[in-house]
């Protein structure tokens, strides 16, 4: 009974001192930590069977085609899924098969690119490439609309239950992909069960979600317009987030991709971990907050949780050199790249800004956003990477990330 007033008192005094509401995040947020912890952890796994059992080679060339396929995507109107978590919160479930259905058919557009993308490979004469862009192209549209189940629990505030299913998928996808790689190093055979088994377990979590919940009959179609808004605004992102292979593929080759990649993996863990923990609480925390609210409360709350990222930055920045002698000696060309990389650890709160933006439906500001620094980014890579090789990436990313944090300040206080 002391020890349970004790950690009363400790919950009040953090929630006084960061002035959010810290009970909600322990009662929701444990399970959606738990979920990405172990997701976290099966991926690193896999990583790091990557990093000893597969030629450096091989994995810079997988890494290319996946972001290839991953840039492919956005046909799947990524941006329905947060708007569906936002019509689901208020009772329309009947927009979950509304919103499946528009995924799939436009999905059928990235297949039919990726189709013509493996002409123009097969024209170039390279068949591997073709073969595979063609291969990977098939399961676009399957991967692409029934991985939605999660926004329709996340809108449900089912956190426990899509948590569980997260560590499932990621336990699943990285065992079997684990046990091709020590087998073998045929990369048809690797991409081809990369995707085949997320096309598979993607409808069967969909199929189980709405079997255990079923949805009710109410929808209202706007949902679709705000979720092609999102999905507009976030094709730049996509490209961004996935060029830079490519550029890197197509001026220096895949073993380059490989090194930069292994260089960026433990920072975009860590992101991901930060983002997929915290970002769907806030979201729905954000959508029912208002406006005044949040511009009052908001950035005091992010310029706190920043004092709490510098140790991390520091230790990671100390320590890296250890973590790739140990997990990835392979890699140890990685090691002056993820030092600067770490940098971007900085900005990890301020993703905030650019979630209560969202979850406020603040159109025009996310247009201008998205698209301001996204395109800055492309651009800025397509030109330092020809004249600095991989370290064109590496700056262009750290940057990005800092400007992109002044424009959601400036977007943020204009919020209305």
């Amino acid at each position: 009974m002391i020890i349970h007033k004790n950690i009363l008192k400790i919950l009040d005094l953090a929630e006084r001192w960061i002035k959010t509401d810290i009970r909600f995040l322990l009662k929701n947020g444990g399970w959606i930590f738990l979920g990405q912890f172990f997701s976290t952890l099966f991926s690193l796994v896999l990583v790091y069977v990557f990093a000893n059992y597969l030629p450096t080679e091989i994995y810079g060339t997988y890494k290319y085609i996946i972001s290839i396929i991953s840039i492919l995507y956005i046909f799947s109107l990524s941006g329905l899924n947060q708007s569906l978590t936002i019509a689901i919160a208020k009772g329309k479930e009947g927009n979950l098969f509304i919103a499946t259905k528009t995924k799939f058919l436009f999905s059928l557009v990235g297949t039919l690119i990726g189709i013509l993308l493996s002409l123009y490979y097969f024209f170039q004469g390279n068949i591997e490439y073709s073969i595979l862009v063609l291969l990977s192209s098939v399961f676009i549209p399957f991967i692409g609309s029934f991985n939605i189940y999660g926004s329709y629990l996340q809108g449900k505030k089912k956190f426990k239950e899509n948590s569980i299913l997260i560590i499932f998928f990621s336990f699943i996808h990285s065992l079997l992909l684990v046990l091709t790689v020590y087998f073998s190093n045929n990369l048809f055979i690797i991409i081809t069960v990369y995707y085949l088994v997320l096309a598979f377990l993607n409808y069967l979590f969909f199929t189980f979600s709405i079997k255990k919940h079923p949805p009710n009959t109410v929808s209202d179609r706007s949902f679709i317009g705000y979720g092609k808004h999102l999905s507009l605004m976030s094709v730049t992102n996509t490209v961004a987030t996935h060029v830079d292979k490519i550029i890197i593929g197509h001026l220096f080759g895949p073993i380059d991709v490989a090194i930069y990649v292994f260089a960026n993996a433990p920072i975009r863990k860590l992101l991901e971990l930060f983002g997929k923990i915290l970002g769907p609480l806030a979201f729905v925390k954000f959508s029912e907050t208002s406006v005044a609210v949040l511009k009052k409360t908001l950035i005091i709350k992010i310029l706190k949780s920043f004092l709490l990222v510098i140790p991390i930055f520091i230790l990671y920045v100390y320590f890296s050199q250890y973590l790739y002698n140990i997990f990835f000696p392979q890699y140890y060309a990685s090691i002056k790249y993820t030092r600067w990389l770490a940098l971007i650890i900085l900005a990890m709160p301020f993703m905030f800004l650019g979630t209560a933006i969202t979850a406020q439906a603040q159109k025009k500001m996310l247009y201008y956003y998205k698209f301001s620094t996204n395109l800055f980014l492309i651009i800025l890579m397509l030109i330092l990477s020809p004249i600095f090789g991989v370290w064109g990436i590496v700056w262009s990313r750290v940057v990005y990330h800092f400007v992109s944090i002044s424009i959601l300040m400036y977007f943020f206080k204009r919020m209305n």
